[in-house]
């Protein structure tokens, strides 16, 4: 054998017999940002394995497009599974163009720090922290006096900033508005900030020179697919029938109880959002007004002859455009899912959290698993004949550990008795493993057991989901009148089409907790109809030339809606059992000697025939499971 390959399959068998063999990685300048080991298992001639969070940790990250720091961050931190905290003095929302290629975490930290003038820390394990750098010289004083004209003092901060300032936009309003201010130990960026968000205005950055702009703008994208919704259902529990009601008619029919339960469910989630978003730029509004930013009609009623009022706070003299203007807007285009604000930083902030929240509590998603179950019990069935059992079902392990005293009566209900079990409270069978078909095996104990429905669905947050297995039944409803003014009497008749739904309907909702420990709510919505029978609906047309009554008989479907509507809480992977709802069949058996009972009359001597009563309950067996 060639004595190279000799040495590589020694070195195969070496390690695969070790269970120590590790490396050790060289320190990345990202380590303290990483949360695995630093030693694994490593394979000789094929390369060493890899956690997906250790690559993640080692990526790079490109940008190449215009970026708010914002943006830019959120990108910079998903990358490498970072959690993010703002220093309250940083501009989340300046805008630069970024290009950079295939930047390793350090590359990358360093560069967005250098574009936004921003410092990019460790603040704990794996978070950083967005602050203004130590280095930002901040003014110790800017008082330029009472009722200066504004564009004097931004004129006049401009100096001590020393910045270039192009003022090209806005001479009006700059020209016209008076400021009284008084800042200390504070940046320049905050104190421009101070002076121009009163006036709807803000301090732009155009590469080299800085200009005068409107309010901050801010667009997002949601990546979200919410229609307007609005559903109203009901059960109608009825038995009702008549017929036709005409002048030569007389109505005949059946008449029973009457229940009608109605429920509604509206969603609109864009028009909410926009209503928050313009209450937020509202309040944003009268908070303005009342720390004195007033158009020119309230300053009028307000300022003394000097112009200062009496707090000697901001004062807003002639020429201020209206408050509504300054303020700033909010645009929803729900087709395309853009949101559109202007407004000043702090108001476009709190948008922010508030979009942010809402895209992703409205993208949690949970997988809802359940088995709608019919289980038939004869009334002499012992459920506690094999309670005393222990071993494996499918992927599911179990035990029993009942004591004598609590082995289930007569007369329990199968839900109940699955409850019992199901809890880790008083002993009982508890699952190892969540499996919902080990359970339903189980159920299978206690009498015949149908499954009527399989549902497994994906539920948004709030958003109700819904399947329908059933059939519509037809029938027709005749009215009829009779003319006898002839030799031969004319029936003339017509006929209204109608649907009878049998069949399950099973609704659920579901508030979809931020945590998979947590408990989520499912609300349910399970309307079981079936046909119990049929009756004759007599609708009487007339008289014949005889006088004789003529009737018009219709067969009528007769159902029976039995509705579970509940909400529950349950966490991840539990099993909730739901039911109670039950009812009666009798079942005919007949027994006897072969061809002897077939025999006329005297068959009957040898047959037996006898009737068992069963109890039938509908069981719902839920399970949850939250998806990332």
């Amino acid at each position: 054998m060639n004595k190279k390959y000799f040495l590589t399959l020694t070195a195969l068998v070496l390690a695969s017999c070790s269970d120590n063999s590790t490396f050790t990685e060289k320190e990345s300048p990202n380590l303290a940002y990483k949360d695995y080991k630093g030693h694994e298992k490593s394979i000789i001639g094929v390369g060493k394995t890899i956690s997906a969070r250790k690559s993640e940790a080692n990526s790079t990250i490109s940008f190449k497009s215009k970026y708010s720091l914002d943006k830019a961050i959120v990108k910079f931190a998903n990358r490498y599974d970072l959690s993010v905290e703002w220093d309250e003095e940083v501009n989340r929302f300046q805008e630069q163009r970024l290009t950079a290629n295939r930047q390793t975490f350090n590359e990358a930290r360093a560069y967005l720090e250098d574009v936004y003038d921003v410092s990019i820390i460790r603040k704990r394990g794996r978070a950083i922290q967005v602050m203004i750098p130590a280095t930002v010289n901040k003014l110790e004083s800017f008082n330029p006096g009472p009722n200066v004209r504004l564009s004097d003092a931004v004129n006049g901060l401009a100096g001590l900033c020393g910045i270039n300032l192009v003022i090209a936009d806005y001479k009006q309003v700059l020209a016209t508005e008076k400021i009284t201010t008084n800042l200390k130990d504070i940046s320049c960026n905050q104190a421009f900030e101070a002076i121009l968000d009163p006036f709807g205005l803000s301090l732009k950055q155009r590469g080299s020179h800085y200009t005068i702009a409107g309010l901050p703008y801010k667009e997002w994208n949601l990546n979200l697919h919410e229609q307007k919704r609005e559903e109203t259902q009901k059960v109608n529990y009825s038995s009702e029938f008549s017929g036709g009601s005409g002048e030569d008619d007389s109505g005949a029919g059946l008449s029973g109880g009457s229940s009608t339960t109605t429920s509604s469910y509206s969603r609109d989630l864009w028009k909410s959002l926009e209503g928050d978003l313009k209450e937020l730029l509202s309040q944003s509004c009268k908070s303005s007004k009342g720390m004195g930013y007033n158009s020119t009609e309230e300053v009028s009623q307000t300022v003394d002859p000097m112009g200062v009022t009496e707090s000697g706070g901001v004062t807003v003299t002639a020429g201020s455009a209206p408050a509504e203007e300054s303020c700033g807007y909010v645009r929803v285009n729900p087709d395309v899912g853009v949101v559109q604000m202007q407004a000043n930083r702090r108001v476009i902030e709190k948008a922010d959290d508030l979009i942010t929240t809402l895209e992703d509590i409205a993208s949690r998603r949970l997988l809802v698993e359940a088995r709608i179950l019919a289980v038939a019990k004869e009334r002499t069935f012992d459920r506690g004949s094999d309670i005393n059992i222990a071993g494996n079902l499918g992927s599911t392990d179990f035990s029993l550990g009942y004591q004598p005293a609590t082995i289930l009566k007569e007369g329990a209900s199968v839900a109940g008795t699955l409850n019992d079990l199901l809890t880790t409270s008083g002993g009982g069978m508890g699952f190892k493993a969540g499996d919902l078909d080990a359970v339903v095996r189980y159920v299978q104990s206690f009498g015949t057991t149908y499954q009527l429905m399989k549902p497994t669905l994906e539920v948004m947050d709030r958003q109700k989901s819904t399947l329908i297995d059933g059939r519509n039944e037809r029938y027709f409803i005749r009215s009829a009148s009779v003319d006898s003014s002839g030799e031969n009497p004319v029936v003339t008749t017509e006929a209204e089409e109608r649907y009878q739904f049998s069949g399950i309907q099973f609704s659920v909702s579901a508030q979809i907790a931020e945590d998979d420990s947590d408990l989520h709510t499912v609300a349910l919505q399970i309307p079981i109809t079936e046909i119990s029978k049929t009756v004759i609906l007599e609708n009487r047309a007339g008289e014949d030339k005889l006088g004789n009554p003529v009737f018009i008989k219709d067969e009528i479907p007769v159902a029976t809606t039995r509705v579970i509507d509940q909400k529950v809480r349950v966490r991840d992977g539990e099993i909730k059992v739901i039911g109670g709802l039950t009812k009666t069949i009798a079942v005919d058996k007949e027994t006897g000697v072969p061809l002897l009972q077939d025999v006329p009359v005297a068959g009957n001597a040898f047959s037996e025939e006898s009737v068992t009563y069963e109890d039938v309950e509908f069981v719902v067996l839920l399970q949850v499971k939250r998806l990332d």
